[in-house]
């Protein structure tokens, strides 16, 4: 709590379990498992690289299915870094055993996921935009709307 929002108060898990409940994605994608399933059919190495401060995540991450695709789950209360540090980035490459010239990032914050995986200097980046945004400087290799379309790029 002190070192990403400068506060102290005296039950930190449970005031992050609390402020992450309106943010942590209840419900995923219909293609999200069926996507997961086919690339990990495939033989990719899968993980997850996630912004969060409490346990909620990877809590999250069990319950919706989408751990038992990952070889590797990276948080930023674990690692001490938040996307888009190119720390997070380094320790995801290093648990997974792949080098950055390797790897792909796909996710939905351009800032976050897709200027941090370039500036990590991984090979391929996909963001996948379900909203407009605005994009300015490093642009990602691949822009889709649905996580299916994956299947396609690898």
């Amino acid at each position: 709590c002190e070192r990403f929002m400068g506060i102290s108060p005296e039950d930190p898990e449970a005031f992050l379990l609390a402020l992450n409940e309106e943010h942590i994605c209840t419900t995923i994608y219909p293609d999200t498992l069926e996507t997961l399933e086919n690339l990990k059919s495939k033989g990719y190495k899968l993980g997850i690289i996630s912004n969060c401060t409490s346990l909620g995540n990877p809590t999250r991450a069990q319950e919706l299915g989408i751990s038992r695709y990952m070889d590797a789950e990276i948080y930023s209360r674990d690692v001490g870094f938040r996307k888009p540090c190119i720390e997070i980035f380094q320790a995801a490459l290093k648990k997974l055993g792949v080098e950055a010239e390797n790897a792909a990032m796909v996710g939905d914050s351009y800032n976050a996921d897709i200027a941090g995986a370039a500036n990590a200097g991984f090979a391929c980046t996909v963001l996948v935009e379900r909203e407009k945004c605005p994009i300015t400087g490093v642009k990602p290799d691949h822009t889709i709307r649905q996580l299916s379309e994956l299947t396609g790029i690898f």
